[in-house]
């Protein structure tokens, strides 16, 4: 997402196999106005989504599923599924979460990070699934490290997360 990405629609699409699959700029200017995503497919890639300067995304009805390669196997610095900072604004309604990834050693990057004031991970419906082993090598699902960050999960279905937070 570029300077003046407001009012943005996107809908019924797929984005897989690359580094990041939707990228936010920090230093972007006019650009924090309603991002609006639904039915989309956002797969087999380092990072699903990376906020760098404090969008406010809406998903709605779209699946986020197994970052990092397709066999699950290879380590980036970049993997995660969710990587907010600097004030990002996340909102899924009837969204799909699904990873494998924390079963190899090594693979210890939570799969959704809050950095930075303000930053917030919102999700209505849904589910989170965690799939093959139950102790995955990394600490949480979430991690946060600023007191003014929100993570509400309201009528989510979560299953074999392991450890939530």
């Amino acid at each position: 997402m570029l300077f003046r990405s407001y009012f943005t629609a996107l809908e019924s699409f797929q984005i897989y196999r690359c580094g990041i699959c939707l990228q936010q700029d920090s230093g972007a200017e006019d650009f924090a106005e309603c991002v609006s995503i639904s039915d989309g497919r956002l797969f087999n890639s380092d990072c699903l989504v990376r906020d760098l300067g404090g969008q406010r995304f809406k998903f709605s009805m779209c699946s986020f599923d197994f970052h990092g390669d397709a066999t699950g196997t290879r380590i980036t610095a970049d993997d995660r599924i969710f990587d907010l900072r600097n004030g990002s604004q996340v909102e899924l309604h009837g969204c799909h979460i699904e990873w494998s990834y924390g079963d190899v050693a090594g693979q210890t990057n939570v799969p959704i990070k809050l950095q930075g004031a303000n930053t917030r991970f919102v999700m209505f419906g849904g589910k989170i699934y965690k799939g093959a082993g139950q102790n995955p090598y990394y600490g949480s699902v979430f991690e946060s490290d600023n007191a003014s960050q929100w993570v509400i999960l309201e009528s989510v279905h979560m299953v074999k997360l392991g450890r939530v937070g």
